[in-house]
């Protein structure tokens, strides 16, 4: 029995196929691996250096861009799994203080506004 799966999609692939699939050359693969920059985890044996597909697939989809203004493109197209969605970003944290600007206040705030009737 072996321990490494045979399905094409689970398996190791070497520095060179990695380069190839992020568009580099093998010695920028190396460098960025030596230098602890951003890439896939990577396994020693020995000597070689080697890439878990999926990790790689992973990686590849999570530093996917989506367009600006356009349709999302599904989640975990490259087999990634689901990511949560985008977080939501609250309009105020907190409502304005007397003194403080409040949203949409058109620059004064209640407290520095003249009363309505006086000018």
């Amino acid at each position: 029995m072996s321990c490494i799966p045979q399905d094409d999609n689970e398996r190791f692939i070497t520095e060179e196929e990695l380069a190839a699939r992020l568009g580099y050359n093998v010695e920028h693969v190396q460098r960025l691996r030596r230098e602890g920059k951003d890439l896939p985890p990577h396994y020693v044996f020995g000597r070689k250096i080697r890439y878990w597909l999926p990790d790689v697939l992973l990686w590849i989809d999570a530093h996917r861009v989506p367009p600006a203004g356009g349709p999302k493109a599904p989640v975990g197209a490259l087999g990634g799994g689901s990511r949560p969605e985008d977080p939501q970003v609250p309009q105020a944290a907190h409502p304005a203080q007397p003194g403080e600007l409040a949203p949409g206040e058109g620059g004064k705030s209640a407290a520095l506004r003249e009363p309505e009737g006086r000018a």
